[in-house]
């Protein structure tokens, strides 16, 4: 089990940028979130 623990948190370290935008993104399309249409991509994802 600590090989998939351990390969799961490479992925995620290795796919941390990629993730981070996507989050950003979804957060400021998402009708329940309106104050961060508004916000810099970089300020929501340094937050």
């Amino acid at each position: 089990m600590r090989i998939y623990t351990r390969k799961y948190v490479e992925l995620a370290e290795q796919h941390a940028e990629k993730m981070a935008k996507r989050w950003a993104m979804d957060v400021q399309n998402n009708v329940k979130t309106p104050t961060y249409k508004k916000l810099d991509e970089q300020k929501i994802i340094f937050q």
